[in-house]
């Protein structure tokens, strides 16, 4: 799964009439017929006619991500209808699709007066409740299930799902959330002739090829790269502006279009009773990738001290290290985004059928960036970025240094599969 370190959420345009008789098209994009479907790495043609049935409602929020639903839930809680469209199969964002699910945060998250909102809080404590009732649970090991560090909380992917749709169920019964439409991309947006505000956009069934059009008073966009804004002739920016754009004293002379943040496939790992030979499957790349140096336990530490400071993690013990701060004491790589420990339960056993989240250096892809690219050479550049975390999978299990040099390689875990999400 993708993980896109990007986040929009635009309200785009003004209000509109209801009328979609005086609509002006907007300059088609510049693959009017084709869209990308990030969730599968590929381009879908869509079907020239959209469909006899036109929906409409007062808010159309584009991307399921945790900025879409929150808006969704905020706007239903108001009185407005909403419809939300979201290109993967699954609604939460990071929590869900990008499978960063023990949320990276500090400790003042949780105080009713800190940087979050009550919302947040609230569905923090109902993925927490789901665990509470677990039979077996440790009593207090609910509230970090996986004993995380990176987080005070952590859930696997579908149970946040589940505790967020509970959170918009009642606005689904009362039809202020008319649609939860998964697995749809924008294909183009529509404004009023005269004044130019949002009228609808058209969106693509990624499965079917099927085309929906959606009018709307208002368009949020809450998208990870902007689509909805730019398919709307919204001015954009991709990058760094240069330091005479916004007079930015920390800015460049010159701008760079190409200073964006990496993206990442994160992927999840079980610890097994036995060592198996489920090795993930080396990528073509492997030994070039492996060369850029990034397949390691070393974590480089920036902006604590004048000059950075690296860190060589252990898997599974503490690293005492000598750092310009002092003597520091570093918990394992592997407890670093555990979602599931087995002494989290009544007679696990550590570190059997643990689970954790990699999100590491070593699948953190930074050699090419997707956006602003053709769709082919978007769906190209995906599929290397995934190939570099399949072989961060491989070198964990085959190359990694054992903690107090027993080896190389932890064959005791496996990838997880789809199949393998489930509840738990």
């Amino acid at each position: 799964m993708v993980k896109l370190r990007l986040f929009a959420l635009t309200l785009l345009l003004m209000p509109t009439a209801s009328s979609f008789a005086q609509d002006v098209p907007t300059p088609a994009p510049l693959e009017y017929g084709r869209v990308l479907d990030i969730e599968k790495r590929r381009v879908v043609t869509a079907d020239k006619k959209v469909s006899d049935a036109t929906m409409t409602c007062d808010i159309l929020i584009v991307g399921g991500g945790l900025g879409g639903v929150a808006a969704a839930e905020a706007a239903a809680a108001r009185g407005y209808s909403v419809i939300i469209t979201e290109p993967t199969r699954s609604i939460g964002g990071q929590l869900t699709s990008q499978l960063v699910c023990p949320p990276d945060e500090n400790s003042h998250i949780e105080k009713p007066n800190g940087p979050s909102t009550a919302r947040w809080r609230a569905l923090r404590e109902q993925a927490r409740s789901h665990y509470a009732k677990l039979p077996g649970i440790v009593p207090g090991r609910e509230k970090n299930v996986g004993a995380c560090w990176v987080s005070r909380i952590s859930a696997m992917p579908d149970v946040w799902e589940k505790a967020i749709r509970d959170r918009l169920a009642p606005h689904i019964e009362a039809s202020r959330i008319k649609k939860i439409m998964t697995r749809h991309q924008i294909r183009s947006v529509a404004r009023l002739s005269g004044n130019g505000r949002f009228n609808y956009a058209d969106f693509v069934d990624l499965d079917t090829g099927k085309v929906t059009r959606i009018g709307a008073s208002f368009l949020l966009d809450a998208t990870e790269d902007g689509i909805a804004m730019t398919l709307a002739g919204m001015p954009t920016v991709i990058g760094q502006e240069a330091q005479s754009e916004h007079q930015e004293p920390h800015a460049p002379e010159e701008a760079h279009p190409e200073w964006v943040q990496s993206f990442t496939y994160c992927f999840l790992m079980k610890w097994e009773a036995q060592p198996n030979a489920m090795l993930a499957s080396r990528p073509a790349e492997y030994d070039y990738f492996n060369g850029l140096g990034e397949y390691t336990l070393d974590y480089v530490y920036r902006g604590q001290t004048p000059e950075p400071f690296s860190v060589t993690y252990k898997v599974l013990e503490k690293t005492t290290a000598a750092t310009p701060l002092g003597d520091r004491n570093y918990l394992p790589f592997w407890t670093y985004r555990r979602l599931l420990a087995a002494d989290s339960f009544a007679g696990g056993m550590v570190p059997i059928n643990d689970i954790a989240l990699i999100n590491w250096r070593g699948n953190d892809f930074h050699e090419e960036s997707y956006l602003d690219k053709p769709l082919d050479e978007q769906v190209r550049i995906l599929e290397r970025g995934r190939q570099f975390a399949q072989g961060f999978a491989n070198w964990l299990q085959t190359e990694c240094p054992r903690d107090n040099d027993m080896g190389k390689g932890y064959p005791d875990i496996r990838l997880l599969t789809g199949a393998d999400e489930t509840a738990v």
